[in-house]
């Protein structure tokens, strides 16, 4: 976690990841929910290296800057992209739900890496390889997006599955799903 200061907020706030993205933490050191939220900031951070910079800022000792962006009470979150305030975080104030929201936030700079063997009867299309398998001229696609937690999508999977399988010799139709939430 990058700690800012007055000093250097504002040529530190555009150093962001591949995403162009960088959550800001504003807080003061005495506030429980800042206390219980560290832990989690850490986890996060870590796991999103490279993509999304998770920064703080104490308002304590940096009120110029606090007092800029209206901060009123602890913690108050904001995503910043490209150096200019995009929002307030509103998602959820743990390790998962901060790197899932962030890596939606980010898009497909996040994205998974093309899977080595897509041979199944349902293709699995990541970033890297939607333009390939779902746009592609002389085939007609259906996909799902999905999210893996849902349930209503882990009730889809086999009738899906058979799906692909039963139409997996016409050349010209592709079954596919992607992960909505990578």
């Amino acid at each position: 976690v990058l700690e800012l200061t007055d000093e250097n907020f504002e040529s530190r706030v555009s150093d962001t990841g591949s995403a162009g993205l960088m959550l800001v933490e504003f807080f003061a050191p005495w506030c429980g929910h800042c206390k219980r939220l560290a832990p989690e900031y850490e986890a996060a951070a870590t796991r999103l290296k490279g993509i999304v910079p998770l920064a703080k800022v104490d308002c304590t000792a940096n009120t110029n800057t606090c007092n800029k962006y209206g901060v009123s009470g602890y913690p108050t979150l904001k995503i910043f992209r490209d150096g200019e305030e995009a929002g307030a975080y509103d998602g959820p104030r743990t390790a998962d739900g901060i790197v899932s929201h962030l890596k939606k936030q980010a898009g497909p700079a996040s994205s998974e890496p093309i899977p080595e063997s897509n041979e199944g009867p349902v293709k699995v299309v990541v970033a890297e390889n939607f333009d390939d398998i779902v746009n592609e001229e002389d085939k007609d696609v259906l996909i799902e997006f999905y999210a893996p937690w849902c349930g209503h999508c882990k009730n889809l999977e086999p009738k899906y599955k058979e799906l692909g399988e039963k139409l997996s010799k016409d050349p010209n139709i592709v079954i596919a799903k992607m992960d909505a939430t990578a």
